[in-house]
């Protein structure tokens, strides 16, 4: 069950082999613009969205996923609602962050035939202000992605290296 990255349109997403896609979708919705809302009505039907093959994942939150914004904020502002218990050193915050990293792998391959998942909190327009903390996000979500598709990259870079032109891409 291997899947590839794929450009369409300069938006990346990922297919599988039999052509079914995945696409990611990182609402940031600013404050006052009905984001909680949104997330109440995601969270309300997970059932059903699931059954059309979209994730609205827990481990991130049950409503809001504000432990992304919690995973990429550096440790000294995690204040308020992004504390998290049992964090108050950096090392406590990796470890956050990698059990984090983990349960949300978990749900990946629970849904691994999902083809749209839907991340939400408005937290990461207001909080996330260096592009250290962009560069976390990016990471967290790039990461189970690379961990599964790290051979299908070296193949296609064995690949371009012995064809240098470019085939032309199907659609």
């Amino acid at each position: 069950d291997s899947w590839a990255a794929r450009g369409c349109g300069g938006q990346r997403f990922f297919c599988k082999p039999e052509g079914a896609w995945m696409k990611l979708s990182l609402h940031i919705g600013t404050p006052r613009t009905g984001t909680t809302s949104c997330q109440q009505w995601f969270a309300a039907n997970r059932d059903v969205l699931r059954e059309q093959g979209v994730i609205y994942p827990v481990s991130l939150g049950e409503i809001n996923h504000r432990a992304i914004t919690s995973y990429s904020l550096n440790t000294n502002r995690m204040t308020g609602a992004f504390k998290r218990p049992n964090v108050e050193t950096a090392e406590e915050h990796e470890v956050f962050r990698a059990q984090l990293r983990d349960s949300f792998a978990v749900e990946i391959q629970q849904y691994s035939q999902a083809h749209h998942w839907a991340i939400s909190t408005e937290h990461l327009y207001s909080r996330i202000k260096t592009f250290e903390m962009i560069g976390r996000v990016k990471e967290f979500f790039l990461r189970p992605i690379l961990r599964k598709f790290l051979s299908i990259y070296t193949c296609a870079r064995r690949w371009i290296y012995c064809f240098p032109t470019r085939p032309k891409m199907p659609g």
